[in-house]
């Protein structure tokens, strides 16, 4: 049969001559040929694979170098599904790493024995699990959702100190900078030094991820953001105050009384005014 002469073995043809016929050489006996099929090289890799962390184990593939299957042969002529001889320590939830996926290695398993016609050269494969990168702002499919915001913040004067913060702060951290030096708060107002026009500071929160998520494993390590920084603007109007001064009644003569005024609002504690004075004399 056509796979006695295809399949990996030793086998025997004999040939014998008719009865009453002799070979060349005047014998009758018969010739015996030993035909041996070896083995064909076969290097089977585990294809290589990048997936984000969270994300279902991507579906094993192989590619065949050396010679390859022969023949037109392929692993379904031996009824091998290939993905069941690899295995892979990988599950959803495991962190961020490099996983194996490994190909059954031992001359004795079942993959040796399905393709009996092939000397094998298995080479594993490698699962690349990156960071999964969250969307600030954004509904993520794993349920870590960063919805940090910071709004604009615009108040007037009042002597105290105000500040642009983040809220949402679930899973992260941040520090501030406010018009390039730490920290998020002023009391005065900013004015540009040319115009002295009202100007806003501007504030910028760097995130930092924190915590663990469902799987025990930290955000730090197998999160990404999609945009480490936020910024807003915190803008302090100046208060306006109203200065009146305060009528005074001198008799002929005598000298110019103290000249006064009232400020309304009145200024806060850590604020003063110093206020000039002129007569003049008004028209009847």
């Amino acid at each position: 049969t056509d796979n006695a002469w295809k399949d990996v073995g030793t086998y025997t043809l004999t040939f014998s001559v008719k009865d009453n016929w002799l070979w060349a050489d005047n014998s009758d006996e018969d010739i015996v040929y030993t035909l041996t099929i070896n083995k064909a090289p076969l290097t089977i890799k585990v294809d290589d694979k990048t997936i984000e962390y969270l994300d279902a184990m991507p579906d094993y593939s192989t590619t065949d170098s050396d010679n390859g299957f022969v023949n037109g042969e392929t692993f379904d002529t031996y009824s091998v599904t290939i993905a069941n001889y690899i295995s892979c320590g990988y599950e959803v939830g495991s962190p961020v790493d490099t996983y194996a996926m490994t190909l059954a290695d031992d001359e004795s398993t079942t993959l040796a024995k399905a393709l009996y016609n092939y000397a094998l050269t298995l080479e594993n494969g490698t699962l690349t699990v990156s960071k999964h990168v969250v969307g600030v702002g954004e509904e993520d499919p794993s349920g870590f959702d960063i919805n940090v915001e910071m709004e604009d913040v615009t108040v007037t004067y009042d002597a105290e100190s105000h500040s642009v913060v983040i809220s949402n702060t679930s899973g992260v951290v941040a520090t501030y900078t406010i018009d390039g030096a730490e920290g998020n708060s002023k009391i005065d107002v900013k004015r540009n030094a040319t115009t002295t026009e009202v100007e806003a500071y501007k504030v910028i929160a760097t995130l930092t991820l924190d915590g663990e998520d469902a799987y025990g494993n930290s955000y730090a390590g197998n999160y990404e953001l999609n945009a480490e920084t936020i910024t807003a603007n915190l803008t302090i109007n100046p208060l306006e105050v109203t200065v009146t001064a305060e009528d005074k009644t001198s008799v002929y003569g005598d000298a110019i009384k103290e000249l006064t005024s009232t400020v309304a609002p009145a200024f806060f504690e850590r604020d003063s005014m110093t206020v000039t004075y002129a007569t003049y004399k008004a028209e009847t």
